[in-house]
């Protein structure tokens, strides 16, 4: 993982972005809420325990929402805001090369290479499936070999 969650709390702050956490925020298994980003208040907030790599993510798909809603390209439909949000994260966060390494040595495995690359299963399952829908994104990673 090539991102820090000092880089990223300093690129919020550049923006003038908050940054803070959320007591509401719970973070007891894979799918619960580890983040959120207040319009209104122009403030990320995070839950408490995250491991390092579940606050790079976590940072990293709030800030997109916040600069969706600064640069005024917001979706008003929030499953539409979520999966474009979710496939920037993917995109910003897996270096193909580093993916195509892990996998290499380590197999297809989620569990496993989100563990190799410091970050969060979700990421690198949409990553894989952005893969498989632009297949040109592992084949330069694998030239490289």
């Amino acid at each position: 993982m090539t991102v820090s969650v000092d880089s990223l709390r300093e690129t919020i702050a550049n923006y003038g972005i908050r940054l803070g956490h959320d007591p509401r925020l719970r973070h007891q298994g894979t799918a619960d809420l580890m983040g959120s980003y207040d319009s209104r208040t122009r403030t990320i907030r995070i839950a408490r325990g995250l491991s390092t790599g579940q606050q790079v993510v976590t940072l990293q798909h709030e800030l997109i929402h916040a600069l969706h809603d600064q640069n005024g390209t917001w979706d008003p439909d929030p499953q539409v805001e979520e999966m474009r949000t979710r496939t920037e994260t993917a995109l910003r966060l897996v270096s193909p090369y580093e993916y195509a390494i892990a996998e290499r040595l380590y197999g297809p495995d989620p569990w496993c290479l989100a563990d190799q690359l410091g970050l969060t299963v979700h990421v690198v399952r949409d990553w894989q499936q952005l893969a498989h829908d632009n297949p040109r994104l592992l084949r330069t990673a694998e030239k490289a070999f």
